[in-house]
């Protein structure tokens, strides 16, 4: 049965409980101009014109990091619905954390000219390199009413950004999903994104020397 794609918690839904196929990260960006931290501890925020939505990516994405060995502090317990536009009570919200790293995560639609992106370089500095402007952007983009309206291609966006300085440290996403077919979960990128972080040593438990995913 077709996902109506402007219905995003029934598409949360069931990307979160249908089958699944092998989840890929096929794109990704990391800051090596400066030694990358293993960040201990992280605070992750969903961004989701729904709270439901936002407390499904928060609250998966912490169990996986939980499971790793990681502190995590999912950000609805931290930053109130009412808040979430608000740059001062993000920022507030990180404070009272104590965490290291900030997680953003959301389900994004590929905007046209994406697909010809290098695999590598998906990350536009001047517009992600900052968590402030970087949250703002795609909480206003995902919150606008067609954002989700019409079919696009849909990727899980994850970026991992310095608690103290703001900086963008690391960014993936995932390959296109499928919410119209029962061929990935959420729960499964995030695992594969959890996965990939660890491998390139922005998370405790990593390995940066150790190869990447197969693109």
């Amino acid at each position: 049965m077709r996902v109506v794609l402007s219905f995003v918690p029934l598409l949360l839904a069931t990307l979160l409980t249908t089958a699944c196929t092998p989840a890929r990260i096929v794109s990704t960006w990391q800051d090596l101009a400066t030694p990358t931290p293993h960040y201990p501890s992280l605070v992750v925020f969903g961004v989701a014109d729904s709270a439901l939505v936002r407390r499904a990516y928060e609250e998966h994405f912490a169990r996986e990091l939980r499971q790793r060995g990681l502190e995590v502090t999912p950000g609805h317990r931290l930053l109130a619905e009412a808040d979430v536009t608000r740059g001062k009570a993000l920022r507030a919200a990180i404070g009272r954390s104590s965490a290291a790293g900030v997680v953003v995560i959301h389900l994004r639609c590929d905007e046209p000219g994406d697909g010809g992106i290098n695999p590598f370089s998906h990350v536009r500095l001047a517009e992600d390199g900052r968590l402030y402007p970087y949250y703002t952007r795609v909480h206003q983009a995902v919150s606008g009413a067609d954002y989700y309206a019409r079919e696009h291609t849909l990727r899980l966006e994850t970026s991992l950004y310095d608690a103290e300085d703001a900086h963008l440290v690391w960014s993936g996403r995932s390959a296109p999903l499928a919410p119209d077919s029962e061929q990935t979960t959420i729960g499964d990128l995030i695992a594969a994104t959890v996965s990939r972080m660890q491998r390139d040593g922005v998370i405790a438990g990593g390995d940066a020397n150790a190869p990447a995913d197969e693109q």
